[in-house]
């Protein structure tokens, strides 16, 4: 379950740097820019999957959860405090390509975002144990977790993705 996401966007020059000193982390002020995503991850990753391939709904679930790391440590022979000391260490840093970043991209243009709303059903998201489960169909701008809570985060994310591609960027990860 993503609680909360937050998408880097780094240049070439800083992604070298960081897979020749993995253990030196990741320094924010290396980010081009972001974008977070409250309680929206999982919703975003299953209204963007429905009626997608298989190799479609691989790649929209890479958006939050990257095959790729740097510092890459085999967690499966780590203790469960060993895990989770390293997850939290900041040296685990997961990562997506150019390829990915370009893939990923083509999928989310095909979407407007008047197809996302209507793929976008609270009752269904909640049926599907959709965290947080509480969407609702109240779109003041008081509320979360709503239509307008997807489409905005739908067009960061979308955003983020292009501007990466286009300017031949990596994505940093981190998820909770």
């Amino acid at each position: 379950m993503i609680e909360f996401a937050t998408i880097y966007r780094i240049s070439e020059d800083a992604f070298s740097q960081m897979l020749k000193n993995p253990s030196a982390g990741f320094d924010i002020d290396a980010a081009k820019n972001y974008v977070s995503f409250n309680g929206s991850a999982m919703a975003l990753e299953f209204i963007l999957s429905k009626e997608q391939t298989e190799e479609a709904t691989s790649l929209i679930s890479e958006n939050f959860y990257p095959e790729h790391t740097i510092g890459e440590q085999d967690i499966d022979n780590l203790t469960p405090q060993e895990q989770f000391d390293y997850l939290e260490s900041g040296l685990h840093l997961p990562y997506l390509d150019k390829t990915t970043i370009a893939k990923i991209s083509a999928i989310l243009n095909r979407f407007s975002e008047e197809e996302i709303a209507t793929r976008y059903k609270a009752e269904e998201l909640n049926r599907n144990e959709i965290y947080p489960e509480i969407w609702h169909d109240d779109n003041s701008p008081d509320q979360a977790y709503n239509l307008r809570h997807i489409i905005t985060d739908f067009a960061n994310l979308k955003d983020i993705f292009r501007e990466a591609e286009n300017e031949n960027d990596y994505l940093l990860v981190f998820n909770g």
